[in-house]
């Protein structure tokens, strides 16, 4: 699913993807920023170096919000360093955002983890996975037991997700996708076993 309303704030965004052309939940994105979509992760140092200079080339003032959306980006050689990966440490000083999916949280770089602005966590089975994920994302706020309730509750809907918001003045924050702000609705001394038994009693 595609929210348009966030993308209308977004001039260009560029796919790092190698699956990018097979992969439909990608074709909303495909069909919008046509000729930015990139097959080659071997190339990742050229297409960066062409996207900075994209950027560069204007003035602060007319600057385009750019995004690179770099799927797969998982962690082959640790200790190399591409140019994507230097660029996730200073890429707001042109204007860019960056965006990695990745299928396990610790196949991802930790210059990535580390410098993690947002994180969206949808549902997974794997009770290693929700571990990692409660160290890295779920300690700051949460007990285990409490984090792994906000984390079911936030993903289990089809396509919902769990948004931890890592800066601003509240961080961290939780959220169940872009709707509902749950940051305390799972802390210890939260009624939420009585709300979630009147949110099913409507549902049903």
């Amino acid at each position: 699913r595609m929210d348009w309303g966030i993308c209308d704030c977004i001039d260009e965004v560029f796919i790092i993807s190698p699956n990018a052309l097979q992969d439909l939940s990608l074709k909303p994105l495909r069909d919008r920023y046509e000729g930015n979509v990139y097959t080659s992760v071997k190339a990742v140092n050229n297409i960066v170096g062409d996207i900075m200079r994209y950027q560069q080339s204007f003035t602060d003032e007319d600057r385009p919000h750019s995004v690179i959306y770099y799927d797969d980006a998982v962690q082959k050689n640790s200790h190399v360093y591409n140019e994507f990966d230097l660029l996730s440490t200073r890429s707001r000083h042109h204007l860019l955002s960056l965006a990695t999916c990745v299928q396990k949280l610790k196949s991802a770089k930790a210059i990535y983890r580390n410098n993690a602005t947002c994180v969206f966590i949808f549902k997974t089975r794997s009770n290693k996975e929700r571990e990692d994920l409660y160290d890295y994302y779920g300690a700051l706020k949460y007990k285990k037991k409490d984090f792994f309730r906000a984390l079911d509750y936030a993903t289990k809907d089809p396509y919902s997700f769990l948004m931890v918001k890592l800066e601003g003045p509240r961080a961290p924050q939780y959220y169940r996708s872009f709707e509902e702000d749950i940051t305390d609705k799972f802390s210890t001394h939260s009624n939420i076993d009585q709300i979630l038994e009147e949110e099913d009693g409507r549902s049903e």
